[in-house]
């Protein structure tokens, strides 16, 4: 399929509607609209939202209750940082995977833009490295550098010395 084909670009995400407790996940799909009345999943994310404890040791422990992906993003907050932030939800993008045949037709920064208008106000975190399985071992490094500067682009910056990307 090529970029003339896909006239619209549309991502579904899914959040419950309690948020009764310090976190829950959301996840969202991708799908593409050919004009013709045709619509196709394209690809899939998923990540969680976490309201702000305000204190640092909380936040890191709720994290690791929910998914190794998700304390690993937030463990990267040191407590100097997480200091800093206002915002009341901290938001962890976990994965966006576009499916093969849609790749390098700038449907990824579409959606990530998708998704920052969506969660706009909030503290974003990822880490930008390939999904599982989907890269050779010895190809790894050179794709995480190539998808941090992808999301980059997108506006998100490094969280200091740390592989996890920040988006505020």
């Amino acid at each position: 399929m090529s970029d003339e084909e896909i006239v619209e670009t549309h991502i579904n995400i899914r959040i419950p509607d309690s948020n009764e407790g310090k976190w829950w996940a959301y996840n969202f799909e991708i799908n593409i609209n050919d004009g013709c009345d045709t619509i196709t999943n394209i690809g899939k994310g998923k990540g969680h939202i976490l309201l702000n404890p305000y204190d640092c040791d909380e936040f890191v422990e709720i994290s690791d209750e929910i998914s190794q992906e998700c304390y690993d993003l937030c463990v990267a907050l040191d407590n100097g940082f997480f200091d800093d932030i206002s915002s009341n939800r901290i938001v962890t993008i976990e994965s966006v995977e576009i499916y093969q045949n849609y790749r390098r037709q700038g449907i990824g920064l579409k959606i990530m833009n998708s998704l920052l208008n969506f969660f706009a106000g909030d503290f974003i975190l990822m880490l930008p490295h390939p999904i599982k399985g989907t890269c050779p071992e010895e190809k790894i490094k050179n794709a995480t550098e190539k998808l941090q500067k992808y999301w980059m682009k997108c506006g998100f910056r490094r969280l200091g010395d740390k592989e996890v990307f920040y988006f505020n």
